[in-house]
């Protein structure tokens, strides 16, 4: 399977997104370096952990990387932040059941990125991107 070969709507398997985009795919944000893209997941099923937002008209609020403390602008934060300038695609998959991965296409950060407070998976209240 290929990049271009994606449809939007249509539901993926992680193994399919491993195939077309060369990523690990351990997190939500996977900055794949074969195929200089980066590929965001977002979780809404079972134990979450970050707020996702799902579309505001067509903004998605998309909560950064780190599970424990503040979250800081560097690793996958930082690759969505410097994506645009680095010709870097950026592609969104939501999950609304553990195995399946949605597609919503390529996408772009619209603004700049903001803090806001939520929980980490300890339960303190920390600062996310």
């Amino acid at each position: 399977m290929e990049i271009k070969d994606f449809e939007l709507g249509k539901v993926y398997k992680r193994e399919d997104l491993i195939d077309a985009f060369k990523g690990a795919f351990q997190g939500g944000i996977n900055i794949c370096k074969r195929t200089n893209t980066i590929v965001i997941t977002s979780k809404h099923t079972g134990n979450r952990i970050y707020d996702d937002k799902l579309f505001d008209g067509d903004i998605m609020y998309y909560t950064g990387e780190g599970q424990i403390g503040d979250q800081k602008m560097w690793k996958g934060n930082k690759a969505i932040f410097e994506a645009k300038n680095e010709g870097r695609a950026i592609h969104l998959f939501v999950r609304f059941k553990p195995t399946e991965y949605t597609y919503y296409g390529e996408v772009e950060l619209v603004n700049e990125p903001f803090y806001a407070e939520e929980k980490d998976v300890v339960g303190a209240m920390r600062k996310v991107i």
